[in-house]
């Protein structure tokens, strides 16, 4: 039997929709009914339904909403919305990305059969999917094939095909949620949402894909222009679904760090001769005790543009170099590590290797004290989306400097701290509340949820709904005095 969820906020034509049809004739059973949208999340939770159709506009959350909910507790029913007139463009457009079909109001029974016809035909054959299959694949240990990874998910793929990851940042958030398969004039493309300001596509052709065509998918994909877009290198489809994945990532990020360009494709090999070059240049004259600002800025200069994974590592070398040779404090090389994800532009780490030794007393003498107000801030904001580049400007203070007093002041990076914070709360709330799992990533400040999935199964082994689920707080007796 088909198990089905009903919801609609207005009891009778809930009412109606239970009578409007022998729902049992057609193979189908009513497993719950729900007048709100955190009712129906709850009957999803625990009757795990194969069809969900809800009313796309509740006073509590939107059908839209109780849609995102279950997806990202890895429960995936089919979705049908009921909607009126002015509300079915949201419905369109969650069809083009995954929902199953749409009702309008007022519902005829013909076309509430004909729909579960639809059902029935469509869903006969289609593979189950097991629990978190759609985050597990965006998990760093997937090690499936292109074609593997989109075949789990009943996406088509065929013989001979290539293949490019786009990773589109947007501005705000957009209104695409969900995954689905659509077709655009470069060929056919899988849309995933990986992030609250992104979307992750895989672009399918039968030839080779060309870097510079790629404006056609961001038309097709959603309501606003990207922002910024990375595109992976042309991957077959026997290619691994998590590298060409992780290739668009770091192409977004170089593109969005930059800001010189609104795409940026993934280069695999990176050319360091100049770089390297500049940089023995560089750390001869420390080594002899000389601030040659010119060997300094040869070496900044020969980093401009560059791809921000490889970015991370030469300027960590520079970090490294100044700690031992001017502040006195650098250890093995690799002992501290800088994160260019809390700065938003190259200007402020020039701004600190073109200036180590400008009042540096006068700073170590407030470093303490500067700290300590730094760590009270921190946890005082820690959920929101801040960043080492926000405090430092709040304490006026140089962001590489700041994250250097951090590290030697706490034993701990920015980052690390932060993080810690941040899946401390994680844990309390997936232990005390029943918050869909987007809602407690977005209180703790986490906007990518691939990358928080990722940092939580990093962190404890399991995927949160399978730690919630050991680590439940147990629920408090009745208090029979009350009866």
């Amino acid at each position: 039997m088909i198990r089905v969820v009903l919801v609609d906020d207005e009891k009778w034509s809930l009412y109606g929709l239970m009578h409007l049809i022998p729902w049992e004739e057609f193979g189908c059973e009513i497993a719950a009914t729900a007048t709100t949208g955190q009712e129906a999340l709850a009957a999803c939770r625990d009757q795990k339904p194969d069809l969900l159709i809800t009313d796309i506009c509740m006073p509590d959350i939107s059908g839209l909403e109780l849609a995102q909910a279950l997806l990202a507790e890895q429960k995936k029913p089919a979705v049908v919305f009921i909607t009126g007139h002015e509300e079915i463009k949201y419905a369109q457009a969650a069809i083009r990305l995954g929902v199953f079909d749409y009702l309008l109001k007022p519902i005829a029974a013909a076309d509430l059969t004909e729909l579960i016809q639809k059902y029935r035909q469509a869903y006969a054959q289609r593979p189950q999917l097991s629990d978190g299959v759609f985050f597990t694949l965006f998990d760093e240990s997937n090690t499936s094939s292109i074609s593997d990874s989109l075949r789990r998910l009943s996406l088509p793929v065929g013989g001979g095909r290539n293949v490019r990851a786009l990773t589109l940042q947007y501005a705000k958030e957009t209104a695409v949620r969900g995954e689905g398969a659509i077709r655009c004039p470069l060929g056919d493309v899988a849309v995933f949402r990986t992030g609250r300001f992104r979307l992750t596509c895989f672009l399918l052709s039968d030839g080779p894909l060309p870097e510079d065509a790629f404006s056609d998918a961001d038309a097709a994909i959603g309501p606003e222009q990207a922002q910024y877009i990375g595109v992976s290198q042309d991957f077959p489809l026997e290619g691994s679904f998590h590298e060409a994945y992780a290739q668009s990532c770091s192409a977004v990020d170089t593109a969005a760090f930059w800001k010189s360009s609104k795409y940026a494709v993934y280069q695999p090999g990176i050319d360091l001769t100049l770089p390297r070059q500049t940089f023995r240049q560089m750390r001869d004259t420390l080594k002899m005790g000389k601030f040659d600002r010119g060997c300094i800025r040869a070496w900044l200069d020969a980093l401009k543009g560059m791809q921000l994974d490889a970015l991370e590592g030469q300027v960590n070398e520079g970090l490294w170099l100044a700690r031992r040779y001017l502040e006195g404090t650098g250890g093995t090389n690799g002992d501290f590590k800088l994160s260019l994800d809390a700065f938003e532009d190259f200007t402020q780490i020039e701004d600190y290797f073109l200036h180590l030794k400008d009042g540096q007393e006068e700073e170590n003498a407030k470093a303490n004290l500067t700290v300590q107000k730094v760590l009270a801030y921190m946890e005082e904001h820690y959920t929101e989306k801040i960043s080492l580049t926000k405090i430092a400007k709040a304490f006026y203070i140089n962001p590489c400097y700041l994250s250097t007093l951090i590290h030697d002041h706490t034993g701990k990076t920015y980052s690390e701290i932060i993080a810690g914070k941040r899946m401390d709360l994680v844990r309390n709330l997936l232990k005390n509340t029943q918050l869909p799992v987007t809602d407690i990533a977005e209180k703790a400040g986490y906007n990518v949820y691939s990358h928080f999935l990722n940092l939580f199964k990093r962190e404890t082994g399991l995927p949160p709904s399978v730690w919630r689920t050991q680590h439940a707080a147990p629920s408090e007796p009745a208090d029979m005095s009350k009866e």
